[in-house]
């Protein structure tokens, strides 16, 4: 039986869905978020709430740009 590809998720992407899920950041983990996000690493991927023709890559392995991916750490959604 073939083994499903098991794919490490990123510092970003982990912090993200921690203070998404309603779990609060310590001071520290926004602060570095917020450091990963300003210094990003692009992907191949377009982000998934660009909307029209100014659709940007995304960071990391978080299928968002910079502007979603810094929404999504200020808004918690």
């Amino acid at each position: 039986m073939p083994q499903a590809e098991v794919t490490k998720k990123s510092e970003l992407e982990n912090l993200l869905e921690k203070h998404t899920s309603g779990e609060k950041l310590t001071s520290y983990e926004y602060k570095r978020a917020h450091k990963l996000i300003g210094t990003p690493e692009y992907s191949a991927e377009i982000c998934g709430f660009c909307r029209g023709p100014d659709k940007k890559l995304a960071i990391y392995d978080t299928g968002l740009c910079q502007e979603h991916a810094t929404y999504a750490l200020v808004r918690g959604k």
